[in-house]
């Protein structure tokens, strides 16, 4: 009878687990030296837009001083009442012989350049005194087509009533006021003083062939001191 035998064969260890390093045989995006991050690009902005923009707001402001040097030399608001309320009963019968405004703009750029060239020129107090005072001034001058007749003459009268009731409502008062046959003269002056240097003063003087307006706007403080160092001079 055979007996089997066997033989012990010696135990087999397992082999020691793989450090997780040797698993991970690619290189990590974050740790690799040639990994680089691409951002996107980011779209260029045309210089055309702030160009045009530039442009527009310089152009703006050129238009806006042109614009208000012209309407500078055009007569003021009370310049043009005065004159509607006397010519509007009788359009027809008057042209325009002189109509000229010089604002407060252009009269500043006078100003200035005179008192830079009062040395120069040699000016007199006098002169520099009345360029100071000037603010403003509106004339106009406008000539009838026909001579007034004297059956017309009661509608003269009626439209310097007119006249004064249109200044009142604007807040005028005639503070002198000279008529006769021929002529008429009236001084306007606000009835509420708010400025002390800033006076204004409405003239009209109408006869039977033309109409003169005249308005100004003056700081009298310049004149005052000016009278002031004269009156040693008057024994006052």
């Amino acid at each position: 009878m055979k007996t089997a035998s066997f033989t012990a064969s010696p135990p087999q260890h397992a082999p020691p687990p793989a450090h997780p390093a040797a698993f991970n045989t690619l290189p990590h995006p974050a740790t690799s030296p040639r990994a680089t991050t691409i951002q996107p690009r980011r779209p260029r902005r045309s210089p055309w837009p702030a160009i045009f923009i530039t442009l527009g707001a310089i152009t703006a402001i050129i238009v806006t001083l042109i614009a208000t040097l012209i309407l500078s030399f055009l007569p003021g608001r009370d310049t043009r009442t005065l004159r509607h309320a006397v010519l509007a009963a009788e359009p027809d019968q008057w042209q325009t012989t002189v109509e000229l405004g010089v604002g407060r703009l252009p009269s500043w750029i006078a100003r200035t350049g005179l008192r830079l060239a009062a040395e120069p020129l040699d000016l007199p107090p006098e002169a520099l005194a009345a360029i100071a005072a000037f603010r403003s001034a509106d004339v106009g001058v406008y000539r009838r087509t026909t001579p007034l007749p004297d059956s017309q003459q009661p509608r003269l009268a009626t439209s310097l009533a007119d006249l004064d009731t249109v200044m009142a409502r604007r807040g005028w008062e005639p503070t002198v006021s000279v008529q006769d046959k021929d002529q008429c003269v009236r001084i306007f002056t606000p009835r509420n003083l708010h400025n002390p240097h800033d006076l204004r003063a409405c003239v009209l003087v109408l006869d039977r062939e033309q109409l003169v307006v005249v308005s100004a706007r003056v700081d009298p403080e310049p004149l005052i001191e000016l009278a002031q160092q004269h009156l040693p001079d008057l024994g006052l």
